[in-house]
């Protein structure tokens, strides 16, 4: 595609991005009750997982939660845990037109950005709550058109809200600060809830005031604030 880009001169006018949808894949399939024996059976009739020809189109394998915590650390967890390493995951961006160029952010950002950034980037006014006659659902995310062009220092500023919830896992952030509610078995102690934040090393209490207004005390698992990696 890029080559095909490239030779038709439009390589500097289009914007591509590329990301990862989640962590590191860390289940175990053949422990599902629905896969069970017959999956691995079916596996070994069509597919060749030799040590040599994995990650080839005919190869089928997954490494499980150690290895996949292993890919995403140091953050905690991974794929379908609303912790950073979950949900934390790279994104490469290249649209010469903009300013920004050749840099490494830690920004938070999240996948809601991508269409008011589209939108924004191709001058077009998103058309509200319908459009020729069906319902449209509303953005929810912001333009990362202003960090792009170096017009500001980050997407979202310290009082903006984002909260997660997967499978009864949820997580709420506002600037620095996160809160992660994880049930047992995965909780780090059931039945608590942990008002603190670690920064650089020690532990910090989080603000009263944000912990009154990001999120309430969660009950039967196990609920963190922190700051994220």
């Amino acid at each position: 595609m890029v080559d095909y880009l490239r030779q038709q001169g439009q390589l500097d006018n289009t914007l591509i991005l590329f990301m990862s949808d989640n962590g590191a894949e860390g289940a175990l399939l053949e422990a599902f009750p629905k896969f069970g024996p017959e999956l691995l059976t079916y596996l070994n009739q069509h597919y060749d997982n030799r040590l040599e020809n994995i990650g080839r189109a005919n190869s089928y394998v997954w490494y499980g939660p150690a290895w996949a915590q292993a890919a995403t650390a140091p953050s905690r967890l991974f794929k379908a845990f609303t912790t950073q390493g979950g949900i934390r995951v790279p994104a490469l961006l290249h649209y010469p037109q903009l300013p920004l160029k050749g840099q490494i952010s830690h920004g938070f950002c999240t996948v809601m950005d991508i269409t008011p950034t589209l939108l924004d980037l191709a001058g077009v006014r998103h058309p509200g709550k319908r459009w020729r006659g069906r319902d449209v659902a509303p953005l929810r995310g912001k333009s990362w058109l202003g960090f792009l062009s170096g017009e500001t220092a980050r997407v979202h500023d310290e009082q903006t809200v984002t909260g997660w919830e997967l499978f009864g896992r949820r997580a709420i952030r506002q600037g620095q600060w996160k809160a992660v509610y994880i049930p047992a078995p995965w909780a780090r102690r059931r039945g608590s809830c942990t008002t603190w934040a670690r920064t650089r090393g020690r532990f910090t209490t989080w603000p009263t005031a944000s912990r009154k207004n990001c999120a309430p005390c969660w009950k039967n698992g196990s609920a963190t604030w922190m700051k994220p990696e």
